[in-house]
């Protein structure tokens, strides 16, 4: 499996999960929804290339925390992962 939960000796969750990264062989736009979205059509491929992902829950009362190893990738608020 590549999604392992288990519990931390602080009695919060961590969470393990690789995140393979995919190839879209097309991408239609089909239609705007009364959202505003989108509906797409797609094909895509998952490749052996990926993401690491680790998630640790905090305090109650304490702040999101985002961190990337990788040059140029947001840390704040402008990140949809926040």
């Amino acid at each position: 499996k590549q999604f392992k939960l288990r519990p931390s000796a602080t009695k919060h969750w961590d969470i393990e999960a690789f995140s393979p990264s995919k190839i879209n062989l097309f991408l239609r736009i089909i239609g705007k929804r009364p959202d505003g979205y989108h509906d797409l059509g797609s094909l895509f491929q998952a490749i052996s290339l990926g993401d690491d992902l680790k998630v640790s829950k905090l305090a109650e009362d304490a702040p999101d925390e985002f961190s990337c190893n990788m040059p140029g990738v947001p840390t704040d608020d402008s990140n949809l992962v926040i």
